[in-house]
């Protein structure tokens, strides 16, 4: 019995370390590969590095890197749909980003035809940078502690019976009570954004934007390849999109790609 059991343990260690092994080799071989892009890249021989890069996307993985490096690859090819496909992809997973930023406004002045982007006020875009700074996850934690700071400095109001510390506490409560009612309508926007919306990229040279899920239906607008839409609805094979100068209506599936 005691002897069996000797060997299960054995066999579970062998077992992990090979397990070990085998994640060690392989990010071994990723980490390989990449290098091997960058050294195309550095060589400018673009196309090679491309290739490198998105067989390295093909196999499963994912970095803000991986994607940035596969983007500017892209880029020096002027395929303009793939890379802002992946600079776009880049931003999701590191979107305080400036640099990742500035390359997508780069490849879109190659878009044509493209729709106008309008112009955002300055209060919009301190909010989505607001918005960006941080997951769902992390607003939600910090709502959390705002209400609980709140309950209890609402407990002290209540139970003390010093003026200046029923003033402090109640001056306290309302302050930290809009701070949690502020993070909780980011924090649900948020996990809104990350779990609902869905955005695309338009890989066709050019697409037709129809007023219907029909190719017989009125055409409402052209746009270029590498045009950014955002995805409102889905009907068979067509998706009702909106643009960037918020005009709505129908592309097939087959000319965008979801990320």
């Amino acid at each position: 019995m005691h002897h069996s059991v000797k060997v299960n343990i054995l066999n579970g260690w062998i077992g992990l370390l090979l397990c070990c092994l085998l994640i060690s080799v392989g990010c071994g071989g990723s980490q390989a590969r990449f290098d091997q892009g960058n050294r195309a890249y550095q060589e400018e021989n673009f196309e090679e590095a491309a290739r490198v890069y998105q067989a390295l996307v093909d196999s499963g993985y994912t970095s803000p890197s991986l994607f940035y490096n596969l983007g500017n690859a892209y880029y020096r090819q002027k395929k303009v749909a793939p890379a802002i496909y992946n600079f776009e992809k880049a931003l999701k997973l590191k979107p305080r980003d400036k640099y990742i930023r500035q390359n997508i406004e780069m490849a879109q002045r190659l878009i044509q035809p493209k729709a106008d982007i309008l112009p955002e006020f300055f209060y919009v875009r301190w909010w989505k940078t607001l918005f960006n700074l941080l997951p769902s996850t992390i607003w939600g934690i910090l709502t959390i502690l705002c209400f609980w700071a709140t309950f209890y400095l609402l407990y002290q109001y209540f139970t003390k019976i010093a003026p200046k510390v029923r003033r402090r506490s109640f001056i306290g409560a309302i302050l930290t009570g809009i701070l949690a009612i502020f993070f909780l309508v980011l924090g649900w926007n948020k996990y809104y954004t990350e779990t609902t919306e869905k955005h695309a990229i338009v890989f066709a040279e050019t697409a037709s934007l129809k007023s219907g899920p029909s190719p017989a239906s009125k055409e409402v607008s052209i746009i270029g390849a590498g045009s950014k839409v955002f995805i409102i609805d889905t009907s068979d094979k067509w998706a009702k999109v909106r643009l960037t100068d918020n005009k709505e209506g129908w592309l097939p599936m087959t000319v965008i790609q979801t990320f």
